[in-house]
């Protein structure tokens, strides 16, 4: 170069910056006639690389509102410009004065944090030319986690033991770099995840009606995280409410435990979990102490249905039968059971003999105990005598002033007793009827008339009542039959349409089985029209009928004269029955049809006549001889002499009645 002024300067390119010379950043160089050195130029690189690390608590790989930055994490970088840096206090970093090239930005990762951004391989690969990088962010969140179970420390022991179940619903708080509410699921368990390293304190939230049995006071648990997630920090807890009450012996049976009634130990007091009525192996339950009194301690909230185990002999007598009680943050008192033994009382009576005559002695026997496992108290015993019965003794004596009652008072279990009651059965009844008149008219005639000397068998149907304040009376009966007195008996019957005319006389006597029946009558045949009120009107057709019978059940005797059919009837008829003999007379004309019978055990007579006769005839049967031969017998037609059969003898009525 020719010597002269010159000015030395450099083109900068793009991101780098000169360090020297200094500005203006030329030489200016005066050449004369020697060389001028070390006119340098010095530059460095003018870019950057700049992000955050920041704390993805969503882990959703973006630094998101709220997101903070972590401090104090180491970021490397490689390429043309290596170094290592650590995020400030709000996260941030930043690696200055690069020359252009190829780099690498990657984090280091801390014990206990996964990183969320970038995305695999987790590093940021940058290219520097002329222009900085920014927003290469690091996100990262806890990977530990802290668990537990919530459990139902059956036996308090603060341990969960086999067969405790977990609580479901209930509420466990977490304080730290991370807090947060989480609720147990349905076996108990519950977690907290993603947290970050540092101290944490774990808490539950009690529920009215239980305590805490673990952890120990104040009952929460300090963790610090590191690397390792924490585990097995359980909380457990146990009802913390009573179900009591008495069991009683309930000796008026009124439902309530009234003073001096005593309690009833060495019962069993369950919860019937099932409600099926029945206790079942495995259902809760206790046996009731010394005075009666039990209890179901240590209950959680619920529903319960306590019931007791009712003891062989006994019978509840408190209502309702179980208790239904439900727990919220109260226990539960007064739940009684009241019992008393089982009451009930046998009674019996028969009567001897079995059948007596009119005016006989029957004895009555009345047995009593009381067959149950409680006392009864003011026991009576009532006889009811049938009318007409009458007392002669009884065996134990009856209450002073009665001849029919028996004041025991307290029956206890297994006590027993008997009374002996000998009575008279009525005698027989004497009687005496009389019916004397006369008819005379035209129209319908329908006559029916039944008389009978005889005393039929009859039942005498004896009752005796138990009575007690803690028992509905009892009643027992016992059936005596009084045999029948044999006696005489006589039936008349007439009806048709016409003119009719009758004078008639009847005299009974039971004493000596009479029976006397003096009758005319006049009847002829003719039709009858009526007209009634309402407008119905009603024709007579039927001819006449007369039938006369007479029974002597004290020979065994009947007599029979039925004229029927008939268009007229002229009658005299004389019946004459007593305990020794049955005569009948009669003259009867008439225009029809005429049965004549006559039974005894040994014979029978019939006679038919059919058409207009006149007959006068006298029928007589007695004991001994009978003084006029009977009539020559003619055909039998089939006939019914009379409603009543002599060959049953006196017995008219056998069947027992029902008591």
């Amino acid at each position: 170069m020719e010597p002269g002024d010159y000015t030395v300067s450099e083109t900068v390119k793009a991101g780098w910056v000169q360090t020297c010379p200094p500005t203006p950043g030329t030489y200016s160089v005066t050449l004369t006639d020697s060389p001028v050195i070390d006119r340098d130029f010095g530059n460095r690189g003018a870019l950057s690389i700049s992000g955050m690390k920041f704390n993805d608590l969503n882990g959703n790989g973006v630094k998101d509102a709220g997101e903070p930055g972590l401090p104090d994490w180491t970021i490397n970088l490689t390429g043309p410009v290596s170094g290592t840096t650590t995020t400030a206090a709000d996260g941030s970093y930043a690696f200055t004065n690069l020359k252009p090239g190829d780099y690498t930005v990657s984090e280091v990762l801390k014990p206990g944090w996964v990183q969320t951004c970038p995305t695999p391989p987790g590093t940021y690969s940058v290219t520097l030319t002329d222009t900085s990088a920014t927003d290469k962010d690091f996100g990262n969140r806890g990977a530990l986690s802290i668990s537990g179970m919530k459990f139902n420390d059956l036996n308090g022991n603060g341990v969960k033991d086999a067969g405790e179940p977990g609580l479901p619903d209930w509420t466990i708080n977490l304080a730290g770099p991370v807090s947060g509410t989480t609720a147990t699921a349905a076996d108990g368990s519950y977690s907290f995840t993603n947290l970050e390293p540092g101290d944490y304190t774990v808490s539950e939230v009690l529920k009215p009606g239980w305590v805490q049995t673990c952890p120990t006071p104040p009952g929460t648990y300090s963790v610090t995280l590191t690397d390792t997630s924490a585990t097995d920090k359980d909380f457990g807890n146990r009802g913390a409410m009573s179900i009591s009450g008495m069991k009683f012996n309930d000796l008026n049976g009124n439902g309530v435990k009234d003073a001096g009634e005593p309690g009833l130990p060495g019962w069993r007091i369950y919860n019937d979990s099932n409600s099926n009525g029945v206790f079942d192996p495995g259902e809760r339950n206790v046996t009731t102490g010394a005075g009666g009194a039990y209890s179901f301690n240590n209950l959680e909230p619920g529903t319960y249905n306590i019931c007791e185990v009712v003891k062989d002999g006994w019978a509840q007598t408190t209502t309702p039968t179980c208790h239904v009680i439900t727990l919220t943050d109260t226990s539960s008192t007064g739940n009684d059971f009241g019992n008393r033994g089982v009451l009930s009382i046998s009674l019996e009576k028969t009567g001897s003999p079995a059948i007596v005559a009119p005016g006989g002695n029957v004895t009555y026997t009345i047995k009593y105990k009381n067959t149950g496992t409680g006392p009864l108290h003011h026991v009576v015993i009532t006889e009811h005598y049938p009318k007409g019965v009458t007392f002669i003794s009884a065996s134990p004596a009856p209450d002073a002033g009665t001849n029919n009652v028996w004041t025991i008072g307290t029956l206890l279990p297994g006590e027993s007793g008997t009374i002996v009651i000998k009575v008279k059965v009525p005698e027989p009844i004497d009687l005496s009827f009389t019916e004397t008149g006369s008819v005379i008219g035209e129209g319908v005639v329908m006559v029916t008339k039944d008389l009978s000397t005889e005393q039929k068998p009859y039942w005498l149907k004896n009752r005796v009542t138990l009575s007690c304040d803690e028992l509905a009376p009892v009643s027992k009966y016992a059936t005596t039959k009084v045999s029948g007195v044999p006696g005489t008996s006589l039936g008349i019957t007439e009806s048709g349409s016409g003119v009719y005319s009758s004078d008639e006389n009847l005299d009974l006597e039971t004493k000596n089985k009479s029976i006397i029946l003096k009758k005319s009558t006049n009847a002829e045949y003719k039709p009858t029209s009526f007209n009634f009120s309402d407008g119905f009107s009603v024709n007579f057709t039927n001819k006449w009928k007369q039938d006369i019978c007479s029974r002597n059940m004290e020979i065994d005797a009947a007599i029979h004269k039925k004229i029927s059919d008939a268009t007229y009837i002229d009658d005299e008829t004389i019946s004459r029955v007593d305990k020794d003999k049955s005569i009948m007379n009669f003259d009867s004309s008439f225009n029809g049809s005429m049965y004549i019978g006559a039974r005894t055990k040994e014979t029978e007579i019939s006679e038919t006549y059919i058409g207009e006769f006149d007959v006068l005839q006298t029928i007589h049967i007695a004991k001994g001889p009978i003084p006029t031969p009977a009539p020559t017998p003619t055909p039998t037609p089939i006939w019914l002499p009379c409603p009543y059969n002599v060959s049953q003898g006196n017995t008219t009525e056998d069947a027992e009645p029902t008591p």
